[in-house]
């Protein structure tokens, strides 16, 4: 079993700041408070101090930011480009926010899976070094209903992360 790594994330949504930390090991998850919530932090600091207390090793890589405001933006329009890596970022981070409640969202898990072909043109299209060859470069075409679909996927997330935030429960 590899050992567990944390690191550090801000998400941005509802026009509001939180850090929260996502745990990466044999199985990528969050972290969340004794309510099944996302715990979140005020301070990169107070992450520190969270890591440190469980004996855990934190990355010293700034937190990711994941803005969840303009993914809904881009929902409400799903005909404006597409920006494939924060796509991405975000459908995955939606992904491990969804499994580490326990999948309370059955309908997300179905979407998640239709839309492999989807999922796989967002990652070929961030065109990373490692896999892309050189002067190589991958720019997807999207269909409306693609578009569609994955506005939807997206919104189910955005949903779930509403059910895992204390500020937003109702």
């Amino acid at each position: 079993m590899e050992s567990l790594t944390l690191f550090g994330c801000e998400l941005l949504w509802k026009e509001r700041r939180a850090l929260f930390i996502w745990a990466s090991n044999d199985h990528d998850s969050v972290v969340l408070d004794d309510t099944a919530s996302l715990r979140l932090f005020a301070r990169a600091e107070d992450i520190a101090s969270f890591a440190f207390a469980q004996g855990l090793s934190l990355s010293p890589e700034p937190p990711a930011v994941y803005d969840f405001d303009s993914i809904s933006g881009w929902c409400d329009d799903p005909r404006a480009p597409i920006d494939c890596p924060r796509v991405l970022d975000a459908w995955n981070m939606l992904s491990d926010i969804h499994a580490s409640r326990g999948g309370g969202n059955d309908l997300l898990t179905y979407v998640d899976q239709r839309l492999r072909e989807a999922y796989d043109k967002l990652f070929w299209a961030c065109n990373l070094p490692a896999i892309t060859p050189e002067g190589a470069r991958f720019n997807p075409v999207w269909s409306r209903e693609e578009r569609e679909s994955l506005a939807r996927l997206l919104r189910l997330g955005l949903a779930e992360l509403d059910a895992a935030l204390s500020w937003c429960a109702p």
